[in-house]
Order: structure tokens, then sequence, then C-alpha cells
């Protein structure tokens, strides 16, 4: 029952390096590419966001992934992320450390959009000039928006990993415990508790 899910594969939609041929085989125009990405977007029915490596997300650090994902929120396109399933048992492994929980709180936290980076300089500063134009609140905007996509994922995942543990047993409680660690650390105490 129901329709086939519709992915938005941004390379595969718009190759952001091919060459605009009628301009004598220049780069594309950022205004092109961000036309055609907005519009794609808005036709999708959810945005997925692959978080990869767990630890450090590269999509909290590449200009064109952040400006595609305000543009899903600004457009009502839900967003939803995913870790790969390799990455998952390493997660479950560094939380049960003794600080494994911090790198979680850090990755919830940290995001400073306006660090981003993109391979083309040109494309990098035009996506700073949206953010700054067209996103009111600016970067702690944009960085607000990820820090909202990205908190469910981690609640997801810490559910998830959490029921691979034997109920009741000593590695569930100090997982449950580090769990609550990183949701405090987040300001999210209600899920710390929980």
């Amino acid at each position: 029952g129901g329709s086939a899910p519709i992915y938005y594969l941004d390379l595969a939609s718009v190759d952001q390096h091919q060459t605009d041929q009628a301009a004598g085989n220049t780069a594309m125009p950022f205004e092109t590419l961000r036309n055609v990405f907005v519009e794609q977007i808005k036709m999708c029915r959810e945005m997925l966001v692959v978080a990869s490596p767990f630890y450090a997300p590269l999509v909290t650090n590449r200009g064109w992934c952040l400006f595609e994902a305000v543009i899903a929120k600004l457009n009502d396109v839900p967003i939803s992320v995913v870790t790969p399933p390799s990455e998952e048992g390493m997660l479950r492994d560094l939380i049960m450390g003794d600080d494994g929980h911090e790198i979680m709180i850090r990755v919830m936290t940290t995001i400073d959009s306006s660090k981003a980076e993109a391979t083309v300089l040109e494309d990098l500063q035009n996506i700073r000039a949206v953010i700054e134009t067209d996103v009111d609140g600016g970067y702690l905007e944009v960085d607000n928006i990820y820090k909202k996509v990205l908190r469910p994922w981690v609640l997801d995942l810490l559910s998830t990993l959490f029921k691979t543990f034997a109920e009741g047993s000593i590695e569930a409680a100090r997982f449950a415990t580090n769990c609550g660690i990183i949701m405090d650390g987040v300001g999210d105490y209600p899920k710390a508790i929980q």
C-alpha cells in the first residue's frame, strides 16, 4: 500500500560542478543552481540527511548541505537523519565508555554554519549571502535548524541502541545513565529523566 518514496539526491538532480555551455564553458551560475535546488527540494516529500561519521557529521560542515536543509525546513519539507548501520555499533560502544556521552553532546551543540566549507569558493560566498539575507536570524537560525533536525535523530538512535542491551542488565543501566547525561547536556532535561 501507498506510493513509493521520492528521494532527493542533490548530485543526481543537478551537478553543481556542471559547466554552463551556453555561457562559454564557465561554472553553472549560482542562481541557476539555487533555483533548481529550491524547486526540487520543495517537490520532495522528505529530505534524508546521512549523519556520517556520527561523531562529526560532514553535513554540518558543508555549505551546500546546510543550504539544502535550510531550504527544506523553510518550505516545510520534513527532514530525517540516518546513520549507516556500520556506525551504530561503534556509537553504542563509544557511549559505554567513560566520556562517550561528550561526543554526542558536542555533535548536537557545536554546529557553526558560519564556518561551513564548499569546494567552490564562489558557491560558499553565495550560500553565505543567502543565509545572511534570506534567513531570519542568519547563521544562528541555520545552526538552530540543524540542531532541531539532529535532536530527534539522536533520541531515536539512543532508544534503538538501548534496546540492544539485556533488560535490567548493568550495561543497560550504564547506557541509560549516559543517555541521560547526553540529553541533560543538550538542555533537554525531561528527556534525560525518561
